[in-house]
């Protein structure tokens, strides 16, 4: 009951200062109160403690740092990457001990040293953007989904040969035979009823 008064005085536009200040205290003794509880059950059961220490710090790093990917958030991908250092010490994960501190020195420099790439990674530039809003993903995982995947699948380079010679021509020549393949494509659609008879299945092939 206090917390849907609580909620009602704070929806109210017309409330005076000493009404705010009242409800600020009713709200700070409501938070207190909680972190005392939360205390309390975490004292009398490990499996609370762990869901309560998910919740409350491991899972707004992996939020944030989610989001800043997504929406190309490059502050709030700093900070959630500062936050979540000093996990990796926690764990033990020694090379991202060691390096995530050095990145993070560097990119806090970034602006000094290199103003114009701060103000691409600023505007979103540190991640691949798609058509949709909030669908922004790292360029490594851009190149696995766009690049790297077509090769793994049945159809792919691997479901032809397995020689390393053979996988590392169709690397360096794949860009080409993707151009090769869009500017016939082109050509079908200008020449419809020319005597050009190359089959949009048999363009798909050439991939």
């Amino acid at each position: 009951m206090e917390l849907e008064a609580l909620q009602v005085n704070c929806q109210s536009k017309d409330l005076t200062a000493e009404e705010w200040n009242t409800t600020k205290e009713r709200a700070d003794t409501i938070q207190a109160a909680f972190q005392v509880y939360l205390k309390e059950r975490a004292s009398l059961s490990q499996s609370f403690d762990y869901w309560n220490t998910y919740v409350s710090d491991l899972y707004p790093i992996v939020r944030d740092l989610t989001n800043s990917l997504r929406s190309g958030d490059w502050i709030l991908y700093l900070s959630a990457m500062e936050r979540a250092t000093s996990l990796f010490f926690f764990f033990g994960r020694t090379n991202y001990c060691r390096w995530t501190p050095l990145f993070l020195q560097d990119f806090y420099q970034l602006k000094d040293k290199f103003p114009l790439l701060y103000d691409s990674y600023m505007h979103g530039g540190f991640v691949v953007n798609t058509t949709k809003k909030g669908s922004a993903v790292p360029f490594d995982q851009a190149l696995e989904q766009c690049y790297n995947r077509p090769a793994k699948v049945s159809g792919g380079i691997i479901g032809i040969t397995r020689k390393k010679e053979a996988v590392a021509l169709w690397g360096i020549i794949k860009h080409k035979k993707d151009q090769y393949v869009d500017l016939l494509k082109m050509r079908m659609m200008s020449k419809k009823n020319s005597h050009f008879t190359t089959t949009s299945i048999r363009v798909l092939q050439l991939r």
